[in-house]
């Protein structure tokens, strides 16, 4: 490498890359380079090329004084999926470091999230209890927010949902997606008064813990889950609506059934519409007290293509000879769609 420029050794990394091959020697000398770009370089190359042989290298990284290397070697010891990059990476999953390289304690969380391990585990939740808000909490905590549900069952609930009480509208909904990511009672129940947050994210991701199995095994009455799922799909926000319109398809109840109803005929939004004629499919026959809104639309020739075949589709769940007299008369329409 004696000789070679920035440019040169830049194009050998991206060479080494796109044929997903190692060389140990280049790549160390890239890393041990003078300049901090060559080396953030090779350290998002030996993560790209995925070999184990890289480890080592991106683990010494880690502690280079640029932090935007030190955050790319933590990118790349999470692209390598080798549950050897863990002990490397959780000294740096720390609140202490937060101040200092908020950067590199987010990359090094989202690293770390992405590898299943009790000291991965251990790593991220002594974050979130330990980190505060503050300057860099947004980077570290909202990483760690984002990635540690992919550790799998259980949920650190307790160490989650405090941070649905920021400030940061961001740390807040990244709070709700966590809690929301897997399918947990104990999720539900926790995000549950959040259901009314200034944040649309965070309600949409409420609304989409809100299925009625969820709701009743988190203890909250059917009475109440639903209640804020109606008031839910009147959100101006789309995300909360349509989260709110699939939640509502799994309530066996009549004002449910009615309320997806008036979405397939009334909204303007055919985002929502499409959404709730698949909620009405879903129950079935047990929506066949509401299914005029889908037989009206399937049969208004001024309504969109796509909706009226949704809408025919979800009638042949719910009322399945209304749905071939329909079909029917689809056959015989001249539009090829």
């Amino acid at each position: 490498m004696r000789g070679a420029t920035d440019v040169d050794i830049a194009a050998g990394l991206l060479r080494l890359e796109d044929r997903r091959e190692y060389d140990e020697a280049f790549i160390a000398a890239a890393a041990g380079h003078a300049g901090p770009d060559v080396r953030r370089r090779a350290a998002l190359a030996a993560g790209r090329i995925r070999d184990r042989r890289g480890i080592p290298a991106l683990g010494r990284l880690l502690g280079d004084a640029d932090t935007a290397v030190a955050a790319a070697a933590a990118f790349g010891l999470g692209q390598m999926g080798d549950t050897a990059a863990v002990p490397l990476l959780a000294p740096y999953v720390s609140a202490d470091r937060i101040a200092r390289a908020p950067t590199v304690v987010g990359e090094a969380a989202y690293a770390i999230a992405k590898l299943q391990h009790p000291q991965a585990r251990a790593a991220l939740e002594r974050l979130l209890r330990e980190a505060e808000e503050g300057p860099g909490a947004r980077e570290a905590v909202g990483s760690a927010l984002l990635g540690i549900w992919r550790q799998g069952r259980p949920l650190p609930v307790d160490a989650i949902s405090p941070w649905l009480q920021a400030d940061d509208a961001e740390l807040r909904w990244r709070a709700a997606y966590s809690l929301a990511r897997r399918a947990d009672p104990r999720g539900t129940a926790a995000l549950f008064p959040a259901a009314g947050d200034a944040d649309p994210l965070v309600r949409s991701f409420v609304a989409r813990s809100l299925t009625k199995a969820m709701a009743d095994s988190a203890g909250i009455p059917a009475d109440e889950a639903l209640s804020a799922l109606l008031q839910m799909v009147r959100a101006p926000e789309q995300p909360v609506r349509i989260n709110a319109i699939r939640s509502l398809g799994t309530y066996e109840h009549v004002r449910s059934v009615f309320a997806l109803n008036d979405l397939v005929t009334q909204t303007r939004d055919p985002h929502a519409a499409i959404t709730a004629a698949e909620s009405l499919q879903r129950l079935g026959t047990k929506a066949v007290y509401g299914s005029s809104g889908l037989r009206t639309v399937a049969t208004d020739a001024r309504r969109p293509v796509f909706l009226r075949t949704t809408a025919l589709i979800a009638l042949a769940d719910v009322v399945p000879h209304e749905a071939l007299e329909i079909a029917d008369a689809f056959a015989r329409e001249s539009g090829w769609r």
